[in-house]
């Protein structure tokens, strides 16, 4: 499927869509403590990072022709936004700065590989996290690295968007 014919799809009631590599993915929405860990997320990025950037939270992105992935927060700059805001779309073209998914039971190990593949795909991602609430661990990747980091630490953004956040923060 491509991601014209994926606008056309409406996921059933409760659930939340994405296109990965052609195929709609489905996983139920998400629970409270998720959704209080994306807020939060989104709340400590906005109050750190530039001003020439934007958290966002739960949008889908079109990155490629059957690729649309929905991150559930995301760091992405002002102007890049505000043209999807624009376009006949209306969704982010391309890969985010800073990309982050709050593991839940609906996310599997080989999916959240396929997302760290489609995420690096393009060279204006920077970094992309992936929460753990059970570990109360963060594991931070880049295009040349990848790190876990536990709740003692803090957070760098990359240079480009700035700032840093606590992990006790996320998780408190």
């Amino acid at each position: 499927m491509t991601f014209t014919e994926y606008l056309a799809y409406k996921a059933p009631p409760g659930f939340k869509d994405e296109l990965i590599h052609g195929e709609i993915r489905l996983s139920p929405s998400a629970k409270a403590e998720h959704q209080e860990i994306c807020k939060r997320l989104e709340r400590l990025l906005d109050a750190v990072i530039s001003s020439t950037f934007i958290a966002q939270r739960d949008t889908t992105l079109y990155v490629a022709g059957a690729e649309g992935p929905r991150p559930d927060v995301f760091v992405i700059r002002k102007a890049r936004w505000n043209q999807a805001r624009r376009s006949v779309l209306g969704y982010p073209e391309g890969v985010p700065e800073l990309v982050i998914e709050v593991r839940s039971a609906s996310n599997t190990d080989p999916e959240l590989e396929q997302k760290h593949s489609i995420y690096f795909s393009d060279a204006r991602c920077l970094a992309f996290w992936v929460v753990n609430p059970e570990a109360k661990a963060v594991d931070v990747f880049t295009p040349s690295s990848s790190t876990r980091l536990f709740l003692e630490h803090s957070l760098e953004l990359p240079v480009e968007i700035g700032g840093s956040i606590s992990i006790n923060d996320i998780f408190d």
